[in-house]
């Protein structure tokens, strides 16, 4: 269990990559700019704390890890939400929203996988997302917010 003193009187427990489901949706499109939403659901038996941007990695529809930076903040299609914590209890959500402009070309690599974790340092996991971004490149994510 991971905690972190904020003051005297609170103390916030951590969500870990190992007590959420992730899962990403709500895909959008227009005029050349993209987005998705992730959501994160606190699939354990104790209420959590998130916080902060979600962590983030890219494959290759060969495997491999991809050089594409995740900037913090909103996008043309995404508005950032206030970095604050809020407590998951079982069974609630959490949703960042991610936002790029399409780049991949027909002879280009894209993203087939994005690696999504509560937060960096804690364990990511693997979601199938057809974003076409390639290399170098960069798409913006959204602090989290409670699942509404």
């Amino acid at each position: 269990i991971l905690s972190r003193k904020i003051t005297d009187e609170i103390e916030l427990r951590l969500v870990t990559g190992e007590e959420v489901e992730a899962s990403i949706g709500g895909w959008d499109a227009a005029t050349g700019h993209r987005a998705a939403q992730i959501t994160v659901r606190n699939t354990g038996t104790r209420s959590c704390t998130v916080q902060g941007y979600p962590d983030l990695d890219f494959e290759s529809t060969d495997g491999w890890v991809m050089g594409i930076t995740a900037v913090h903040g909103g996008s043309h299609m995404t508005d950032d939400a206030p970095v604050g914590p809020f407590t998951l209890a079982p069974g609630e959500g959490a949703t960042a929203s991610i936002g790029w402009r399409g780049t991949a070309g027909a002879d280009m690599i894209p993203v087939s996988t994005l690696l999504v974790a509560p937060y960096s340092g804690t364990q990511r996991q693997e979601l199938e997302a057809d974003i076409d971004l390639a290399e170098p490149g960069y798409l913006t994510v959204t602090a989290w917010a409670p699942a509404g």
